[in-house]
């Protein structure tokens, strides 16, 4: 047996394809004589960044003008984003395809200090912002330090992140803690998604079809119509994607090699949006979504007592010829990972006079949860969850703003409720009080005396109110302040939490109740805020300094399934930031540097602690310092560059153990020391009815470690801590790189693209479970994908 990528030839002569796609536009264009030139949408290189405006739409896209406005929200108006005194990245559509984001997991390619990482695939993208993240912290009923918003509606449960990222107008990412606007769970910053809205005016859409190696197949598109011109739109969009797993496990010790895939891809969305003017100064825009994603999980790779040898190779599996038969190394499983959400939103907007404006947003979901992984990475089923979850979210969010020359000031209201009703199976061998008793994994084994197969579930309901205000002033034409308050209450109850033992999952018999129902209750009151101040030395630079406070609202442990002791509450995490940055640009606007410093103090982090395979959730302080740069330049019409570079030092403060092992002074989980970003898209050719375009993305990222620990974990009989097994639990720097050739005409854009280009194998996501199986756990990355697509617009 042995696991290994699983490559085939799937696509071959893309050139070809191209140069036949290019034969087709030549076509077009004896066809179409004086066509317009390619629009922003088409053009990557026009679009750089968000949407801009009309006048500079134009000058863009004949090159005569440099990079132009980028217009961001990240303040609940619109505003250009070199006059926003805030640490953001703004990416448009037709950059996050060029620059091969296809998914969240795929934004810190293009964000300083971002790190994206999953066990679960696409359904539960884990954020880490500045150092800032879930940590090693994967309860399904908390939250996410990082808040996740689409069309400007709060999303409160971590498996819905991923399922949106499709007809996009723009992401914005904001670094640094947004408790005054963004309001809880915004402790290191927020990913905020803007979807694709009726322009009111004609008939028009896209269909994209691509095909990739793995047999993965995608298909997205959008139609847009509008029954009463410049009063009534209607825009319906679609994606689908299938494929085979990236791995394959193959018994070569049978004549049928029997195969195994992880890995897979099976999802489906689709949106509706309506957009009305319902008067002058009113506009209505309504949401409904679907979203289904069905995969099978990825594989699991240990090093340790049970899942492998260590050092025996990259996966930490026997491969063939090393005397192991399949039966005693393989995987027994990997899981299902099953998401579904649906829902809609609502937003009315009535502009009370030039300067006031009143907003309303309303937004409201259902989802289900199934999450089935093998957490112990050898052939028996020694420890495998299952997750499931049905959830409902309501928000309401009011806003008054208003606009004068030299003071503005926003004031909101928001009430939030969420509801999340989890049953989950354990089924865990072998789970010891200590490290003294020995463990019987040999084939057939099965359970044993010191078995335990546990049912246990809750239903959790989470409410939070808020009033916030934002105002700023302009104290001379130079000096500008701005000073946010937000007061937040919330609520929260963990109600008819159980647990039973049972014979065997999922349809034993019931044996024993391990505790009996009971429900518990909290609270929590919040004062966030900001202070700002912003210093105009000329149109084109700018240099502020801030200080901000972000919390994370308190939680329950979700993963009490021996005791009802498990169960308790933890108080929130809070964060103080400093930070002073500068934005400017240069040459006639066709250079933009932006960079900032700053320093966290982070009280309470939430962290997970495994001690014989039960989770429970502790509180760390801690201290980030560290330093960021972007650069957008377009020195020539036909080249765009664009870099990114952070730093962060992190550290746990002194005193602080876990597991009785002292962890101050240890770095941050996922925390790396060094990112760095860098690309550029160059027109290679240029002809009547399009352009040849060819971009390209590296993304490197220092070493960074998996949890607190650093590396020293408490261990399981000395397996992972003995001379030689250092770095079990970290993943040492790597670089990615990405690349893409398109041929994009009037109506016709055709695209050979590659991800992972040099194929290189690296763990973005590993985590410990050596207290209870003496297993360092680990999830590979994707490895060299690469595929054609074609989109037709009209």
């Amino acid at each position: 047996m042995k696991v290994e990528f699983y490559r085939r030839r799937g696509i071959h002569r893309i050139g070809t394809l191209l140069a036949g796609a290019a034969a087709i536009l030549g076509t077009q264009a004896q066809a179409q004589s004086g066509s317009a030139p390619p629009t922003l949408a088409s053009d990557p290189q026009a679009e750089v960044t968000p949407p801009v405006t009309t006048a500079t739409k134009t000058a863009a896209r004949d090159g005569s003008a440099g990079l132009g406005e980028i217009i961001v929200t990240a303040t609940r108006r619109a505003e250009n984003l070199q006059d926003v005194p805030l640490s953001i990245s703004a990416i448009g559509a037709a950059q996050l395809a060029t620059r091969g984001v296809s998914g969240t997991t795929d934004l810190a390619a293009v964000v300083p200090n971002l790190k994206v990482n999953s066990q679960y695939g696409d359904t539960q993208p884990n954020f880490s912002l500045r150092g800032v993240g879930v940590a090693n912290e994967y309860n399904s009923n908390t939250a996410s330090p990082i808040g996740v918003y689409v069309d400007e509606v709060y999303q409160a449960f971590r498996f819905t992140h991923g399922l949106q990222l499709y007809d996009i107008e723009r992401v914005e990412v904001l670094r640094g803690p947004q408790g005054t606007l963004f309001g809880r769970n915004t402790t290191g910053g927020a990913v905020s998604i803007y979807t694709k809205e009726p322009s009111l005016s004609g008939t028009s859409g896209y269909l994209t079809a691509g095909y990739g190696n793995y047999d993965r197949k995608k298909l997205e598109g959008a139609l847009e119509v509008t029954p009463v011109e410049d009063q009534l739109g209607l825009r319906f969009a679609i994606t689908r994607a299938k494929g085979d797993g990236f791995w394959k496990e193959v018994d070569r010790s049978t004549s049928m090699n029997n195969v195994k895939r992880y890995a897979s891809s099976d999802n489906v969305a689709a949106r509706g949006t309506l957009l009305a003017k319902l008067g002058e100064d009113l506009t209505l825009a309504v949401k409904g979504y679907y979203s289904r994603d069905n995969p099978v999980g990825a594989p699991i790779f240990a090093k340790g007592l049970i899942g492998g040898v260590p050092g025996t190779n990259f996966f930490g599996y026997s491969r063939e010829g090393d005397g192991l038969s399949y039966n005693q190394y393989h995987l027994d499983s990997a899981g299902h990972f099953y998401t579904k959400t649906y829902g809609g939103s609502a937003r009315l907007v009535y502009d009370a006079s030039d300067t006031v404006s009143l907003t309303s947003v309303t937004g409201y979901s259902k989802g289900d949860f199934s999450l089935e992984t093998d957490n112990d990475g050898s052939p028996q089923d020694i420890f495998t969850p299952h997750y499931r979850a049905r959830t409902s979210d309501f928000s309401q969010d009011f806003r008054f703003n208003y606009t004068g020359d030299r003071f503005k000031l926003l004031l909101g209201a928001y009430y939030g409720r969420d509801k999340s009703r989890s049953v989950n199976d354990i089924r865990a061998y072998n789970v010891f009080p200590d490290a003294t008793s020995p463990a019987d994994f040999s084939p057939g084994a099965g359970a044993n005396p010191t078995s335990l197969n546990s049912r246990y579930g809750y239903t959790q309901i989470r409410r939070s109110a808020a009033l916030y205000g934002e105002g700023t002033y302009s104290i001379t034409d130079k000096l500008e302040t701005t000073i946010g308050l937000r007061y937040t209450q919330d609520r929260l109850s963990f109600n008819n939490a159980f647990a039973t033992a049972y014979t065997d999952l999922p349809d034993g018999t019931p044996l024993f109740p391990l505790y009996a129902p009971f429900s518990l209750a909290n609270k929590n009151d919040n004062i966030s805020g900001r202070a700002i101040l912003n210093y105009i030395w000329t149109d084109q630079i700018r240099t502020y300094a801030s200080f901000s406070r972000g919390y994370r609202s308190g939680a329950y442990n979700g993963f009490a399934y021996v005791s009802a002791d498990q169960v308790y509450f933890l108080k929130p995490e809070k964060l103080d930031s400093y930070e002073a940055g500068f934005k400017s640009r240069f040459l006639d606007d066709r250079v933009q540097i932006n960079g900032a410093v700053f320093h966290y103090v982070y009280t309470n982090q939430q962290v997970s602690e495994i001690v014989n395979a039960v989770g429970f959730l502790r509180s760390l302080n801690a201290k980030v310092t560290g330093a960021e740069a972007e650069l957008l330049a377009k020195p020539m019409s036909i080249l765009t560059l664009r870099g990114s570079i952070g730093y962060l030092d992190t550290k746990y403060g002194k005193g602080q153990a876990l597991s009785g092992i002292d962890i101050g002074g240890n770095r941050l989980p996922f925390a790396s020391k060094w990112t760095l970003n860098g690309g550029g898209d160059v027109t290679v050719a240029e002809f009547d009815a399009g352009k040849i375009i060819a971009s390209g993305e590296v993304n490197y990222v220092s070493k960074y470690y998996y949890d607190p620990f650093n590396g020293e974990q408490p261990g399981y009989l000395g397996v992972l801590t003995q001379p030689g097994a250092e770095g079990y639990l970290e993943q040492k720097g790597y670089a990615l790189v990405n690349a893409r050739l398109s041929l994009v005409g009037d109506s016709i854009t055709v695209s050979g693209w590659a991800k992972n280009l040099t194929n290189k194998k690296y763990f973005p996501v590993g985590y410990d479970v050596t207290s209870a199986f003496g297993n360092a756990i680990y999830v590979a990355g994707t490895p060299r994908t690469y595929g054609i697509e074609a989109t037709l617009k009209f």
